[in-house]
């Protein structure tokens, strides 16, 4: 960046208060998962703020269950529909 912004040769950074990446959030602040109603076969997983990494491993199982048998049988995600 310093050659467009020189300036920033003598930028502080706080590494402390810097962060980088989508906090995805829905209106009620839970994951949205299931069928895309208005796409056929797209399926959705996202809306987790900031808790994805932590989720994803049950998420990835139940969305892939849901592909491949119609319904999560390992979790009722049915509510995050």
């Amino acid at each position: 960046a310093l050659p467009r912004v020189p300036c920033l040769e003598n930028a502080a950074i706080n590494l402390r208060r810097c962060w980088g990446g989508l906090y995805d959030v829905s209106p009620d602040h839970h994951a949205i998962v299931g069928l895309a109603p208005e796409l056929e076969g797209f399926y959705i997983c996202t809306g987790f703020s900031g808790h994805g990494i932590m989720h994803s491993p049950a998420m990835g199982i139940s969305v892939a269950e849901m592909i491949l048998k119609g319904t999560s049988e390992t979790l009722d995600v049915s509510s995050l529909s």
